[in-house]
């Protein structure tokens, strides 16, 4: 009968101490994730919660009346605070690696110490896949769900989320019309997905310092409303959107002439001091207050896989989202973080290390409207 035993208290702890924002950095999302509703992505900490058991992430509406000035009576006249939770739901995600005492192992946390790495890479690789497929790239409905652009599997293929159908995308892009673009116009939405894909073509619709400002105008435009998207502020007030972009579109967007000439400029003038931006990472780009990060991923799991983007320009060229982000776009939820397990069977000969987590991604909706990202779609030519 296999034997089995956990490494150490103390070994566990650090390793789960250590695990998540070791993860969370490899993953490269690290520094747009916290606690609080002013980062990209919302995190939040519900432990003991089981599977199939959602976390609630609370939105507060914006308040948009006007006030009152002087000896104006304010009793009667208070504004009613708008304000909802977005649930999210719970999965375990977990993965292990195996080994025996022939490979050189020799106890419990020399297997943890070996595997750990790969473990942690590989946490960080689905964590990030996970980001873009449950949170980025989704459609909105209508009850505030979100559908992906493509199947999200587990192992052995099981469908853990059902792509969306055409009528999801077509009511997505209708009521989300004011924070989806399609190439560098906002008249290519024609409220019908495919033919919106369908303007977008090969020489006008590349990824641009043009179509980042537009986007960037789409975003501010929605702030005077009680969804509005707002941009993540630093410490010191300095505001900005951060923009995701698989490696076709951020390909061409580096050879605009005006991405060139800005970074350069910026660079010569600010020196060190982009390093001490807590969004920027080295490789970024920069225009107008928004900072364009590369994000390879997107290319590979959604422009190539999705069947709504493969061929969906003018032309049948491939389309390519990016997306600009805000202030609580989307919501990470943890019912248990990381924690290490190790095992010994085969009358101790085999070993193995495994990590395990409850957690659940999902892009904050509030009244069918995507909460903090305006979306686009560019050319995608290889």
């Amino acid at each position: 009968m296999a034997e089995f035993s956990l490494a150490s208290a103390s070994a566990k702890q650090v390793w789960s101490t250590n695990y998540i924002s070791d993860y969370m950095r490899q993953s490269r999302f690290a520094p747009y994730t916290g606690a609080d509703n002013n980062f990209i992505f919302v995190s939040k900490y519900e432990l003991q919660r089981e599977a199939g058991k959602t976390v609630n992430i609370p939105w507060i509406g914006r308040l948009k009346a006007n006030g009152v000035y002087d000896d104006g009576v304010l009793e009667g006249n208070e504004e009613a605070l708008a304000n909802a939770n977005m649930p999210i739901l719970l999965h375990w995600v977990r993965n292990a690696a195996i080994a025996s005492k022939n490979e050189a192992f020799k106890t419990d946390i020399d297997i943890v110490d070996a595997n750990r790495s790969e473990l942690k890479r590989w946490s960080a690789t689905k964590m990030k896949s996970d980001i873009i497929l449950q949170i980025l790239g989704t459609a909105t409905k209508a009850d505030n769900t979100n559908v992906p652009w493509v199947n999200i599997l587990g192992n052995g293929g099981v469908v853990i989320k059902a792509v969306a159908s055409a009528a999801d995308m077509n009511s997505w892009i209708t009521t989300n019309s004011d924070r989806v673009l399609f190439g560098i116009s906002t008249a290519n939405n024609t409220g019908t997905f495919s033919t919106s894909a369908a303007n977008v073509d090969s020489t006008n619709d590349k990824l641009s310092c043009a179509m980042i400002r537009q986007m960037k105008i789409m975003a501010r435009t929605t702030e005077g409303g009680t969804t509005g998207i707002t941009p993540y502020m630093t410490e010191d007030g300095r505001e900005y959107f951060v923009m995701f972009a698989g490696i076709r579109a951020f390909r061409d967007l580096k050879t605009d002439s005006e991405m060139v000439a800005a970074n350069r400029d910026a660079r010569a003038r600010e020196g060190d001091g982009m390093k001490n931006n807590p969004l920027f990472q080295d490789g970024d780009l920069m225009i107008d207050g928004v900072i364009v990060r590369e994000e390879p991923y997107i290319t590979r799991l959604l422009t190539t896989a999705s069947t709504f983007l493969s061929a969906a320009g003018a032309a049948s060229i491939p389309v390519e989202p990016v997306f600009l982000c805000g202030a609580a776009a989307g919501g990470i939820a943890w019912g248990q973080k990381p924690t290490p397990r190790a095992q010994k069977f085969d009358y101790d000969f085999r070993m193995g290390a495994a990590v395990e987590e409850l957690r659940g991604l999902e892009k904050l909706n509030y009244n069918g409207l995507q909460n903090g990202m305006v979306t686009g779609f560019v050319s995608g030519v290889a």
